[in-house]
C-alpha cells in the first residue's frame, strides 16, 4: 500500500500536478462536504496562495492518495502567534473508512500527521511546541469516535460561522450579513508535549480567538465571539475580578 500526501498550497504546480491533484481535492470536498458548496472556491484559491497569505497562519491543504487514488483530505493551520493549529475540513472518502496506516484508521492517521506537522513548522517558526490542534465537530457522533484517539471536547457554547457566499481573500474580515451560525461541538487534539495546557482557559480562549477573530474574521465584539469566550471556565480569582 503506498499512501501520499500531497501539501496544495502556494501554487506546487510542477512537482505536485496542481490542476489534477487540485481537481481531485475539490471532488473529494464535493462528495464528503455537501453542505459547503458555496466555499469550495476558496480551496482552489488557496492552492495558489502561499502558505502564509493570512499574516496569522501557516496554511496545509493536504490531498491523501492511496495507490494512486483520491482518498481523503485534510486542511489545517498552523497559528505560530497562538502555539496552536486548527483543523479545518477533515475527510475520508467511503471507500477508504476501514483502512488502517500504521494501525490507525486513515483519518486519524492523517490527524497524527497534522500534529507531527504543527511541530514541524513550530521548530521552523522558532516557536514553542504547539497545545494541540482545535476542531469544529458536526455531528454530534464524531465526538465519541473522535474521543476514542484522544479528542477532548471542550465546554465551550461554540457557533460555527456558515458563509453564503465564499469570501475572496486570505484575511480579510468576514461581513456578518453573509453568515448564519451553527451550534456544533469545539474540543482538542492534544499534542501531549505543549508547553501550555490544551484544555486550560487561556489556550482554549486563543483557540476561540484564533478560529472566531484570525480565521473568520469576526470582531471580538460579535455575539458569537461574545458567548464562547464567557462560557470558558475561567479560575475562580479570574471570575472574582469579573464580577467586580
Amino acid at each position: 500500500m503506498n499512501v501520499i500526501l500531497h501539501d496544495l498550497v502556494g501554487g506546487n504546480g510542477p512537482k505536485y500536478n496542481l490542476g489534477a491533484r487540485l481537481d481531485a481535492l475539490l471532488a473529494v470536498f464535493a462528495e464528503c462536504f455537501p453542505q459547503y458548496a458555496s466555499t469550495a472556491p476558496r480551496l482552489a484559491q488557496k492552492a495558489q496562495w502561499p502558505a502564509n497569505a493570512n499574516p496569522h497562519f501557516i496554511a496545509h491543504q493536504w490531498l491523501v492518495d492511496v495507490d494512486g487514488q483520491a482518498a481523503g483530505l485534510f486542511s489545517f493551520k498552523y497559528a505560530p502567534g497562538r502555539d496552536l493549529g486548527l483543523a479545518i475540513y477533515l475527510a475520508v472518502r467511503p471507500a477508504w473508512r476501514p483502512l488502517q496506516v500504521a494501525g490507525l484508521p486513515l483519518s486519524m492517521w492523517l490527524i497524527r500527521s497534522g500534529l507531527r506537522q504543527l511541530s514541524v513548522d513550530a521548530a521552523a517558526a522558532g516557536r514553542p511546541l504547539p497545545a494541540g490542534i482545535f476542531f469544529e465537530v458536526e455531528p454530534a457522533r464524531l465526538v465519541a469516535r473522535y474521543r476514542e484517539f484522544g479528542f477532548v471536547e471542550l465546554p465551550v457554547e461554540y457557533y460555527e460561522p456558515r458563509y453564503s457566499q465564499p469570501r475572496t481573500g486570505p484575511s480579510e474580515p468576514t461581513d456578518p450579513g453573509q453568515v448564519t451560525f451553527q451550534r456544533t461541538h469545539f474540543g482538542v487534539f492534544p499534542t501531549g508535549c505543549g508547553p501550555g495546557n490544551p484544555t486550560g482557559p487561556e489556550v482554549v480562549t486563543s483557540a476561540v480567538l484564533a478560529f472566531m477573530t484570525d480565521h473568520y474574521g469576526l470582531p471580538e465584539t460579535h455575539w458569537v465571539v461574545a458567548r464562547a469566550l464567557a462560557s470558558i471556565d475561567k479560575p475562580n480569582d479570574e471570575k472574582e475580578l469579573q464580577h467586580d
